[in-house]
């Protein structure tokens, strides 16, 4: 999923409905402009921290059988969908990828 954290903030408020339309969130209930924004941004917050989720796990499982370049494929993808305020999530990350590079 694209990196999206401040593209909500730039959206109009059709875009911002037809986007939560798309993903079948309701909004039906909100009115102002910056509540459908963090509507949207903790959809695609969610979104990001299942997408690094997956990688890991498949990562991890990867290097507990001794996959390593499938595990630093897998970390990888994890790691290009960590965001720059997503730190400890990138450093651990690395971590891991330095780990299965040294096997």
């Amino acid at each position: 999923p694209p990196k999206m954290s401040s593209a909500p903030k730039k959206m109009s408020v059709g875009e911002i409905k037809e986007a939560l339309t798309a993903v079948a969130i309701d909004f039906s209930h909100i009115f102002d402009k910056a509540d459908l924004i963090e509507l949207l941004q903790t959809h695609l917050q969610q979104q990001q921290d299942d997408t690094i989720q997956r990688a890991k796990t498949k990562a991890n499982g990867a290097y507990a059988r001794a996959g390593y370049p499938l595990a630093l494929r897998y970390y990888n993808d994890a790691l290009e969908a960590v965001t720059e305020d997503d730190s400890e999530v990138a450093a651990q990350l690395r971590s891991n990828m330095s780990l299965a590079l040294s096997r």
